[in-house]
Order: C-alpha cells, then sequence, then structure tokens
C-alpha cells in the first residue's frame, strides 16, 4: 500500500479516536500542547520571575469524576532572589504554591509544570492567586527551569 494511503488511514483513525474519547462521559480533559514561542511569551508576562529553594513538596492523588485521576502538588519556598515581583516578594520570603498534574496512568497531552524536588533550587515563572503569598505556575511546562541548581552543582564541582 502506497505511503499517501496508509498516512490518509492513519490520519482517518485518529480523528475517529477522538471523536469517540470526546463523546464518552468521563473522559479527562485533554489539553493540546503549546508551542514553544507561547510558552517563552508567558514566562515573559509571568507577574514573578523569581529564583527559588523548595523546602517542601507534597503530593496527592485525587480521582476526579470531570477531571480523571491527577495528582496535586504542594510546594513551599523560600526565595533566593527577585527579578521581577508584582507582589513585591523579596528575598527570603517564604511562599506557597500549588498546582495539579494528570496522574502518569491517565492519558496526558498538554504542558505540565513538573513536580518539584525538595532542596533544589529553581527558576519560577508564578502568578499570584490569594493574597502574596499564594501562588500558582505561569508558563505551564516552563514555569520552572532547575538551571540554577545545576550552575550550583557546577560551581561546587569546580572547587573541590
Amino acid at each position: 500500500m502506497p505511503f499517501k494511503h496508509r498516512l490518509r488511514i492513519t490520519l482517518a483513525l485518529g480523528v475517529a479516536s477522538a471523536l469517540v474519547l470526546c463523546a464518552l462521559p468521563d473522559t479527562p480533559q485533554v489539553h493540546a500542547a503549546m508551542p514553544i514561542k507561547a510558552l517563552k511569551a508567558l514566562q515573559k508576562a509571568a507577574p514573578e520571575n523569581l529564583i527559588i529553594d523548595v523546602r517542601r513538596v507534597v503530593q496527592q492523588t485525587v480521582a476526579g469524576k470531570r477531571t480523571g485521576r491527577h495528582i496535586t502538588i504542594e510546594v513551599e519556598a523560600v526565595v533566593v532572589s527577585v527579578d521581577r515581583s508584582k507582589a513585591g516578594l523579596q528575598p527570603g520570603d517564604v511562599i506557597e504554591f500549588v498546582y495539579v498534574n494528570p496522574s502518569p496512568r491517565e492519558m496526558a497531552a498538554g504542558d505540565w509544570p513538573a513536580p518539584l524536588r525538595p532542596d533544589w533550587r529553581y527558576h519560577a515563572w508564578l502568578q499570584a492567586t490569594r493574597g502574596k503569598k499564594q501562588f500558582k505556575p505561569a508558563a505551564h511546562s516552563m514555569s520552572f527551569d532547575d538551571g540554577p541548581m545545576k550552575k550550583l552543582i557546577e560551581e561546587i564541582h569546580e572547587r573541590r
């Protein structure tokens, strides 16, 4: 069978599968991946542009009727440095943020922030949700970058 016929059949099956999934009740919400350019624009527009040290991470798996199984991730962190802060954050401030990722067992297309590691340093792009100390990721999968931790590890190895 020629390649273009196989491609048409594959595309038709993919579209048919998507339509069936959307028509089923209790199907988890499906999210599409965003282009890198759009994610970088969200980083640039984020009200909070910080370097943070993560103190505590708590993950809890929750089963939701409309959203399917998901993981709620609660993070407590200390602000190390501030590039931009609409909330007026300063180095030394303790902040908290909560975000949700799909369970690894669920269909998970989309841009989801990776779970953070305790005792790890991150560049974080956040936005306030409640008051001055409660935040959420502002740039989907590009809300956190562990580049500052990698740089710190390199500096420690260079000193040895």
